[in-house]
């Protein structure tokens, strides 16, 4: 999520929490969240301390997938073993056991 995401979410609907309410009934107040699609706001002694914004259908798993590959090196080849020779990966079997 970036900070533009974050200062798109409507704080009007959040909900407030405290950090014992969280503290007490975290599934429930998750659950609630992401249930409602709305955001809350953590307060500790009253001062706003956290932000928690429903992830529900934002496919995140997805787009962390897609940028972490995006970084990985290119393989088209694999070691096997230091006394064998490497291989071209689409030429690679799974050795049995």
């Amino acid at each position: 999520m970036s900070v533009k995401d974050v200062m798109e979410i409507d704080l009007a609907a959040a909900r407030i929490v405290t950090v014992r309410e969280l503290t007490r009934d975290t599934a429930a107040v998750l659950r609630e969240i992401n249930e409602n699609n709305e955001p809350a706001i953590i307060t500790r002694h009253g001062r706003f301390v956290a932000l928690l914004t429903p992830l529900e259908g934002a496919k995140l798993e997805v787009r962390a997938l897609q940028e972490l590959s995006s970084e990985l090196p290119d393989v088209t080849r694999i070691d096997l073993d230091d006394d064998e020779p490497s291989i071209p990966l689409d030429r690679a079997r799974r050795r049995p056991r």
